[in-house]
């Protein structure tokens, strides 16, 4: 996994506004993050329903993506479907009121989410 995608490679297709579904899979690192999102959801693509981001390959890394960037996605008023990784691992709360986890991190990974 050598190649890296990030907000830069997918510039070209922003100038399109009336983009519904963007569906991206392929072997490769990708490096979204929230602001990615905003740019992306409420500012280049507002009539977006569908976002998938490598379901199927993975991410090759972790994700930028936190709560913050999936609550932009979830606010796209047309969206009906989306899959991607959010990385929770950083959440707003404080430690002392964090639930007692005892997974090990392999056991962490979530199945891509579908909203319809």
């Amino acid at each position: 996994m050598n190649e890296n995608t990030s907000l830069s490679t997918f510039q070209p297709l922003l100038v399109f506004p009336n983009v519904e579904s963007f569906k991206f899979d392929a072997m490769c690192n990708i490096f979204f993050d929230d602001d990615t999102m905003k740019t992306v959801v409420t500012i280049r693509w507002p009539k977006l329903m569908a976002f998938c981001l490598d379901t199927s390959s993975g991410w090759g890394t972790e994700s930028r993506i936190t709560h913050r960037g999936l609550i932009t996605l979830l606010r796209c008023p047309s969206l009906r479907e989306f899959e991607l990784s959010v990385n929770f691992a950083e959440i707003d709360l404080p430690q002392d009121q964090r639930p007692e986890t005892r997974l090990t991190p392999s056991e962490r990974v979530l199945q891509p989410l579908r909203a319809c």
